[in-house]
């Protein structure tokens, strides 16, 4: 189970449901050509997980993925947080992202090499 399949991103976000599986696929093999472009073969054990963590990522930067928290309101409190895109600090544009690159490290081994 080298490659990630519709199945397998809907059992890890099953709010991804109601999305086509033809449009997830897509997204998928975006997702694919990134990660072999950085250096993984898709034969590699871990290869499944990046490709869902880009994916996510992907498909949160489209707005059909809950990437983060935006705000909180009790009663007449409230507390609005603002998303972050990338930027020269090399912040990350969502959750999936940083979770993506972790992975992407711990894989490649090569901390000095990705940002």
């Amino acid at each position: 189970m080298a490659v990630a399949s519709t199945t397998d991103l809907i059992t890890m976000f099953p709010e991804l449901a109601s999305v086509s599986s033809g449009t997830l696929q897509l997204y998928l093999d975006d997702a694919k050509l990134i990660i072999e472009s950085e250096g993984v073969s898709s034969s590699h054990i871990r290869f499944s997980q990046l490709q869902r963590y880009k994916t996510a990522s992907i498909i949160a930067g489209m707005g059909l993925l809950a990437s983060d928290t935006t705000g909180e309101a009790v009663a007449d409190v409230s507390i609005s947080k603002t998303g972050g895109g990338f930027n020269n600090d090399s912040t990350y544009t969502n959750k999936y992202e940083r979770l993506y690159r972790e992975s992407m490290i711990n894989v490649l081994g090569m901390t000095d090499k990705l940002k």
